[in-house]
């Protein structure tokens, strides 16, 4: 059985007419001029505004907007071209307001019904789509739902703050939907919680508290994949705790185990990011992604027997990093290709490992490039690394040049190893092989 709901509906001067006062969260609809207002069970029809507003229904040059923050009246007199320039980030044409005046649980209840009443709209005639989306602007304030957390499970209905900071303060949220954006959201030391594989799903600063934006939890591996702009989690978040990220993030941050860490997998782009130990595929994980002005803690970018075969350019880890690792015989392989990157001691596929990838101008610690009982067998330029690196004692099959210790000797070459113009820690050239 099929059951068709009807919202109350009547002529605009029928409503003026009767001046009724709406449930909370009940729609009105006039049918002649195709505006809708939402009540609140306190005002009365004349004294509402005009929540939904459909650029189908309007001019450009159409005054559609009047909304109050803090008791600022702002967007005015706006019409629909001069609103959609101010909120530069939004990309569809049809909005719901919610004002958020109310207390922290009748500000959840008005979000709720803007969500719900969205699911039902069909902006110009036609049903919701990635090209024909709706958009809910969320006035600052606290948004409190208890234990049933706001859930996000319909695709192209967009959520963004009226300001567009992090503004739209919530207890939680669980996103399920893909094809949605999401900007201003904050949920403190809340989760924020997404489902894996949603590719589509774009998050604009946002912030949750530990094992947020993708994690595994105990079950099958999450992976966030979606698009991530100046984002913060906390601890096990961005496919941490064993977990994928294989995304786009951008400026974000989070604390240990995140970004793929924890014996998990990095595989997207990191730009700008910040991570604590054992994150970006630390700890056993994998670095397959490519990283730019990335910093991650101990055992991170593949660190602590993991493996390094991504790219990176200008990345900062701390110790066993870049595939280093604690014990010698674990197996932490750096084979990709680093540039103009940092790392502590042991990192660098370090303490017995293997560093097989291309090295440009890179700086590590004690037992680096493949140091300390280790194998340095790849490409090394203008790169510095303490006692017991490149392959010391070890094997040193790679090529160095313009290489330096700072401390000790180079190990002796063996096969087709060279060393070009290179420094130990005594200031004597080596050239080998």
């Amino acid at each position: 059985m099929i059951a068709k709901i009807q919202v109350r509906n009547d002529t605009a001067a029928n409503w003026t007419s009767a001046n009724p006062t709406l449930l909370v969260g009940e729609v009105g609809y006039e049918t002649d001029t195709k505006k809708k207002k939402m009540g609140d069970g306190v005002t009365a029809w004349n004294s509402l505004e005009y929540n939904m507003l459909q650029a189908s229904d309007l001019n450009d040059d159409d005054t559609v907007v009047k909304t109050t923050v803090d008791g600022v009246e702002l967007f005015v007199g706006k019409s629909v071209t001069e609103m959609r320039a101010l909120l530069g980030y939004i990309s569809g044409t049809s909005f719901i307001f919610v004002k958020g005046e109310g207390t922290a649980a009748e500000n959840a209840t008005e979000l709720q019904a803007a969500y719900t009443l969205a699911k039902t709209m069909t902006p110009f005639g036609v049903a919701l789509s990635a090209t024909n989306r709706m958009t809910i602007v969320v006035s600052p304030g606290k948004y409190t739902f208890g234990v049933a957390k706001f859930a996000v499970d319909t695709q192209y209905i967009d959520i963004v703050s009226l300001t567009g900071n992090l503004d739209i303060v919530l207890d939680g949220i669980n996103v399920t939907a893909n094809d949605v954006f999401l900007k201003g959201i904050d949920c403190g030391t809340n989760a924020f919680t997404i489902a894996t594989d949603l590719n589509l799903l774009k998050c604009d600063t946002c912030t949750g508290g530990d094992l947020s934006f993708g994690c595994n939890s105990g079950r099958d591996p999450v992976s966030a994949s979606g698009t991530f702009t100046d984002c913060t989690g906390g601890e096990n978040s961005f496919g941490g705790n064993g977990g994928i990220a294989s995304g786009t993030f951008t400026d974000c941050t989070s604390s240990d185990y995140s970004f793929g860490g924890l014996s998990g997998t990095a595989s997207g782009t990191f730009t700008d990011c910040t991570g604590g130990g054992y994150s970006f595929g630390g700890e056993s994980g994998t670095a397959s992604g490519t990283f730019t002005d990335c910093t991650g803690g101990e055992d991170s970018f593949g660190g602590w027997g993991g493996t390094a075969s991504g790219t990176f350019t200008d990345c900062t880890g701390g110790n066993y990093s870049f595939g280093g690792d604690h014990l010698i015989g674990s197996g932490g392989t750096a084979s990709g290709a680093f540039t103009d990157c940092t790392g502590g001691n042991y990192s660098f596929g370090g303490y017995g490992g293997i560093a097989s990838g291309t090295f440009t101008d890179c700086i590590g610690g004690e037992s680096s490039f493949g140091g300390n009982a280790g194998t340095a067998s790849g490409i090394f330029i203008n790169c510095t690394g303490g006692n017991g690196s490149f392959g010391s004692p070890g094997n040193l099959l790679g090529k160095l040049y313009w290489c330096r210790i700072t401390s000790g000797t180079f190990q002796t070459v063996s096969g087709s190893g060279q060393t070009r113009m290179c420094l130990d820690g005594t200031n004597v050239l080596n050239n080998q092989g």
